[in-house]
This record gives C-alpha cells, structure tokens and sequence, in this order.
C-alpha cells in the first residue's frame, strides 16, 4: 500500500512564526536536508494554511493556500503551492495547477 501524507500548520494551529525571520529561515533549510527529510518537496514553518485536495482513481491534485490575518473574517488568502501525483508512478510533484 502506498501512502501520501500532507501536514500544514492549520488555521487553529500554532507554527513557527512567533520566532524572528533568521531563525525560521534556518528551521526551513535544515527541514530541506535530503539527509533530514528526504521526501520533503515543500516547506513553509511561518504561515497558516489549508489544502484544497481533488482526488480521483488516476490523479492527485492539490493547492495549499495560506491566510494572512487569522483574526478577520476578510482575510486575504494566496495561493502558495500547487502539488500532483499520478496513480501510475505515485510520485508527488509540484505542479502549476491544482
């Protein structure tokens, strides 16, 4: 059986972005070591967000969206990254879509 997990430090959950921007930077780049995390393809410790996922018998498709102000019910949200995977060679990739 094949596995796909996404985590994301949520709307209602706390992340790293009480801490000053050299140490968050530094936290993201030990989180890309391919000795660390060798299946990692995104990271971002400073930003709350959420996944829109679509999934089907032959893809995978995801956008992972963050929210600037989680105190206003106008928050402006932006799309951060777009994700794929095919049911043939279960790779995940960053994608323009999603």
């Amino acid at each position: 059986m094949k596995r796909l997990l996404l985590l994301t430090p949520s709307i209602n959950s706390r992340n790293e972005d009480h801490r000053p921007v050299h140490e968050i930077e530094q936290k993201e780049k030990e989180l890309y070591k391919r000795n660390v995390n060798p299946h990692l393809l995104f990271a971002d410790i400073k930003s709350h967000g959420y996944y829109v996922a679509r999934i089907d018998e032959k893809s995978f498709k995801a956008g992972y969206y963050f929210i600037d102000n989680l105190y206003s019910r106008t928050a402006n949200e932006r799309k951060a990254a777009s994700f794929e995977m095919s049911a043939d060679d279960f790779i995940l990739r960053e994608s323009q879509g999603g």
